[in-house]
């Protein structure tokens, strides 16, 4: 735990910096080379890791360690919170867009999909569009 406010503010700046550097130099990549294709693929993990990858270098680099991180389980109410609540918003949200037209769920391309592992392809239909027809 940082106790130092200019320690503090020298992490944050730090943090802010790297977490945007990279991920802009990693987005701005896969922009430039036309999309997520192909082995660009492999970069949208470390681009959504980001945030928690430059935390724990940055924790490791200032000495910080990780003891006011808060990793415990806590309670298994708010676990069973942690799971319902954004499916609950996730539902309204999408009951409100095709209930007022604002989207619509179209097949993927089967061909697509046909290139695909049976497993796979199923998965990607799902989370292509929402649903399957």
């Amino acid at each position: 735990m940082v106790e130092d406010p200019a320690q503090a503010r020298r992490q944050v700046i730090a943090f802010v910096a790297i977490t945007l550097g990279a991920s802009f130099a990693l987005e701005g990549l896969m922009i430039a080379r036309g999309g997520i294709t192909g082995s660009l693929r492999l970069l949208v993990l470390p681009v959504m890791w980001m945030p928690a990858l430059t935390s724990f270098g940055l924790r490791l680099a200032f000495r910080s360690g990780f003891r006011d991180v808060g990793w415990a389980a806590g309670s298994l109410r708010y676990l069973v919170i942690a799971w319902i609540l954004p499916l609950a918003v996730a539902g309204v949200a999408y009951a409100l867009a095709w209930t007022l037209g604002g989207g619509a769920l179209e097949k993927p391309d089967e061909a697509w999909l046909r290139t695909m592992t049976p497993t796979r392809a199923f998965f990607a239909a799902l989370g292509a569009n929402g649903t399957l027809r």
